[in-house]
């Protein structure tokens, strides 16, 4: 679930929940700067971290989100890729980040291997982190 409305999010702050250098030596999060782990766990680690809030250039936001409607999900790639189209911009450097105006279906993230997420990084122990109900909500059994 997404933090609640009004709540402001530092896009570059590592979770703290693992340790990135451990994930990054086992799974190579680094490796893949997109990859969901990667800019939910640990993007300052990584180095992936952006400032201010402005779009990704190399996204067509607007197609995007009339494609898959990531704005009003308030999905990660919304957050990430196209905070400023999405509306989601706070103070500098913040994201404020949107309530969805929709529940998402219950699916699993179809590019994530939620079995060694959970394996490695126990994804599944609680249900209200944002990344297990973003990426591997059938998975852990939360819907």
């Amino acid at each position: 679930m997404p933090p609640p409305p009004g709540v402001t999010v530092d896009p570059c702050q590592d979770t703290g929940e693992v340790d990135c250098r451990s994930l990054n030596d086992t799974l190579n999060i680094c490796g893949n700067l997109n990859s969901p782990p990667t800019v939910m766990y640990c993007p300052r680690f990584c180095g992936v971290c952006k400032p201010a809030c402005a779009d990704n250039p190399d996204v067509d936001c607007r197609k995007v989100n009339d494609t898959q409607n990531i704005c009003a999900l308030g999905t990660l790639s919304a957050r990430n890729f196209c905070p400023k189209f999405c509306g989601y911009c706070g103070g500098p450097g913040m994201t404020t980040v949107v309530p969805p105006s929709a529940a998402p279906p219950c699916t699993d993230n179809p590019d994530i291997d939620c079995a060694t997420l959970d394996a490695t990084v126990n994804v599944c122990a609680d249900r209200t982190n944002v990344a297990t109900n973003i990426y591997c909500p059938k998975f852990c059994k939360i819907c």
